[in-house]
């Protein structure tokens, strides 16, 4: 029996590992993740919900601590947004050309990772493994910790660079061996290949600052169109019970929608916009209507009538069982 239940075990290991790029991170740092993991997001918003609620609390109560949580977020965001902008962190290293490059475009948060990512690299043995100019090939290890030595490689023309960890592509910031390299090389700038945009200060779109020119696969369209729907909806409610400040809107409106579609082309306000339900607020009677007094009738399925004849049973027994109580009390 026991042997059995072991073969079991591993047939069912065989097919767990015939899978394992799908559940082994080793397998998935060549797609970007930024190092969360996939239950990590609901688990946060679950905690942060059940902290405030409690089992008899219904579901208008839910949605009012939902909102409060997301507007605790939002205010979060918007004070880290202002140290962004106003935070004048000291440097690990003074001088260090890239660090400076750094600070100047990334939020603090992610400055802080890229500095420790610059740190770890300086403890790093490094070792010349061959050149095919104008790339260099380069093996770095931590002495006494590492148990690999990964291989990093460097076009020295272009700035381009390479690195077996591939945390670039997982986290979108350059490893501790790519900084090393590119100390060592006299690279005192990020190339705009290795910026990713999300974890600039720019990634908002609302601090004007001047953006860089950045090539990445990060898309922060999204990004700035709930920022904008947002900023849009409030001037739209805040003008809706004065006639003048509607009439402003309708004709500033005007304006912008020429100097979009001279960009664009013409825009068909008619045609639905993805992502956006339109809801019409406008009450309007219903295509059939009862007469006054009349009972709404709505046939019952046949769970509904199981459940009513469950619970009819249940209540004459409950109730004969209290009968039964109350004669031997009496007695």
């Amino acid at each position: 029996m026991l042997l059995k239940y072991d073969c079991a075990n591993v047939d069912w290991l065989n097919d767990l590992y015939k899978i394992k790029e799908m559940w082994c991170p080793a397998f998935s740092k060549k797609y970007w993740s930024g190092g969360v993991l996939s239950s990590q997001r609901s688990e946060t918003t679950n905690k942060s919900v059940s902290q405030r609620l409690n089992k008899t609390q219904g579901l208008c109560d839910f949605y009012q601590v939902f909102l409060d949580v997301v507007q605790e977020w939002r205010s979060k965001e918007k004070g880290r947004d202002y140290n962004t902008i106003r935070g004048n962190r000291h440097l690990a290293f003074a001088y260090i050309g890239i660090l400076v490059h750094a600070r100047s475009l990334y939020t603090i948060q992610a400055y802080v990772l890229f500095e420790e990512e610059f740190i770890k690299g300086t403890t790093c043995d490094h070792k010349d493994a061959g050149v095919n100019f104008p790339e260099y090939y380069y093996h770095l290890w931590r002495p006494g910790k590492d148990m690999i030595k990964h291989e990093v490689v460097f076009n020295k023309e272009t700035h381009a660079i390479c690195c077996t960890c591939m945390l670039f592509s997982e986290m979108g910031l350059l490893c501790s061996h790519a900084l090393r390299i590119y100390h060592m090389n006299c690279v005192h700038k990020i190339p705009d290949d290795y910026i990713c945009k999300r974890w600039t200060k720019a990634a908002m779109c609302s601090h004007g600052l001047d953006e860089p020119t950045m090539k990445t696969n990060v898309v922060s369209t999204s990004v700035w169109r709930t920022q904008t729907l947002r900023k849009f909806v409030k001037l739209v409610t805040s003008c809706q019970y004065s006639l003048n400040a509607r009439a402003e809107v309708e004709c500033y409106f005007n304006i912008l929608k020429e100097k979009i579609e001279s960009v664009t082309g013409t825009i068909d306000f008619n045609e639905p916009v993805e992502g956006i339900e339109i809801v019409d607020h406008e009450v309007k009677n219903p295509a059939k209507s009862r007469p006054i007094g009349e009972r709404n009738y709505r046939p019952k399925s046949n769970l509904e009538k199981a459940y009513n004849k469950a619970r009819g049973q249940w209540m004459k027994k409950s109730q004969h069982t209290l009968l039964i109580k109350d004669l031997k009390v009496k007695q």
